[in-house]
């Protein structure tokens, strides 16, 4: 058990975040909360499509900000909380950073979910796309397309390295490190 606090885990799709967050969930305190969600919720007739980078940016800006609305609910409610998500673009960053900024009591660690190896990306793209997905990204083309978008942290944001090419119990684990100050 952690005290009320935020694990946003970032990285690049099909680096294993929504099933360590899973994972998490499952064997914690912590709530998920994936923006993948709150899109598929709110903006059903364009999830799982590829749309003019405007419009895609537009839903994704508004899909965080419903799923930070949520965070801060559980919060409130003395929840902790762990959000799977790429973050890829700076304004969706700022969002989990506004987050921060008007909640400065509650300890947000931003992780970054490494994977080096394609054959682990290409492997994990092929379980998805069995399993059903309503991921935009569907082939290697898009996540070496996601690449070119994925801006930096602000500087000043502490971003702690994952290797995300393990077992997803050892991946977790090596989260819930990170937490051991706030065990209660």
């Amino acid at each position: 058990m952690f005290k009320p606090c935020v694990a946003a885990l970032s990285g690049l799709p099909l680096h294993g975040k929504s099933e360590v967050a899973t994972y998490m969930a499952k064997h914690s305190n912590f709530a998920k909360r994936d923006v993948d969600d709150f899109r598929r919720s709110y903006f059903a007739a364009q999830s799982g499509v590829v749309l003019p980078e405007v419009e895609e940016i537009d839903i994704m800006v508004r899909s965080f900000r419903f799923m930070m609305d949520s965070v801060g609910k559980l919060i409130r409610m003395s929840q902790s909380v762990v959000l799977p998500s790429t973050f890829s673009r700076r304004v969706f960053k700022d969002t989990l950073l506004e987050f921060v900024s008007v909640h400065p009591e509650v300890s947000v660690r931003v992780f970054r979910f490494d994977v080096s190896s394609l054959n682990i990306v290409e492997a994990r793209l092929k379980k998805r796309l069995e399993d059903g997905t309503n991921s935009n990204v569907r082939s290697m083309e898009r996540y070496h397309y996601s690449k070119t978008i994925v801006e930096p942290w602000p500087e000043g944001v502490s971003v702690i390295p994952v290797n995300a090419e393990g077992p997803i119990e050892l991946v977790a684990n090596s989260i819930f490190a990170h937490f051991r100050d706030l065990e209660i």
